[in-house]
């Protein structure tokens, strides 16, 4: 399965210290505004990604999940721990502008884990409400400013894996939100006052499950590659 913002994790640049645009990093806010799940991989088809928002979503959709919601407690069972939230990690991923997906790099101030109780926050991770957020790279600060935006969550193996890429290259649990545009980015406002600007919902976002993808094993090729190297380097140093 291809990962859109697998790539752009290894060539993160530093983020941006003027003002920027900023949002409310959160998937929950009320049943009428926001209400988006992170759930765990189908029981059915554990490596395939499902998207879309459920009956129990704001907005409601038709999607149905099978593999139970991520956290909610500080406990699991094994491998994977689903029911523990602290074992997942969310970040975001951005580019300014709409539509920008070919450029999305990780934004490390947006990063949380699950809650871990009460068990109705199951589904949700812990909102972020940076200090001095410095916002979303290039992107204007205030009402003007655009971005896109994907979500990325993944088992983080009480902190093995410490982001994305290492936990889609271990076939870990991993999975991403569809790229969505979140438009009139909050932040400091541009004519020098110190008020902040409101910071949007990320209400384009949709829920969706992790999967697991399996670690490709060596192909015949390749290991016939390796055992003639390997044959032939034996043979140099008789």
């Amino acid at each position: 399965m291809k990962k859109t913002i697998l790539a752009t994790s290894i060539l993160a640049v530093a983020l941006g210290v003027h003002a920027q645009g900023t949002i409310l990093f959160q998937d929950s806010k009320s049943a009428s505004t926001l209400e988006i799940k992170i759930y765990a991989p189908q029981t059915d088809v554990p490596s395939v990604e499902t998207t879309g928002n459920s009956t129990s979503d704001y907005p409601a959709g038709s999607t149905v999940y099978s593999g139970g919601l991520i956290g909610g407690t500080s406990s699991g069972v094994g491998p994977y721990f689903y029911t523990d939230g602290s074992d997942y990690t969310a970040e975001l991923y951005a580019a300014p502008g709409d539509n920008s997906t070919a450029t999305l790099t990780p934004v490390t101030q947006y990063t949380s884990t699950f809650y871990t109780a009460p068990s109705t926050a199951a589904g949700y991770f812990k909102a972020v409400t940076p200090v001095n957020d410095p916002g979303i790279p290039n992107t204007p600060s205030a009402t003007q400013g655009s971005a896109t935006a994907q979500l990325a969550v993944w088992y983080n193996g009480g902190g093995t894996y410490s982001t994305y890429a290492l936990a889609v290259a271990a076939g870990v649990p991993a999975g991403e939100s569809p790229a969505f545009n979140i438009d009139g980015l909050g932040g400091y406002n541009d004519n020098g006052t110190i008020t902040p600007d409101t910071s949007p919902l990320m209400t384009n976002m949709k829920s969706f499950s992790l999967a697991i993808i399996p670690v490709p094993e060596p192909s015949t090729i390749a290991l016939g590659v390796i055992g003639a190297t390997s044959f032939l380097f034996r043979r140099r140093n008789k």
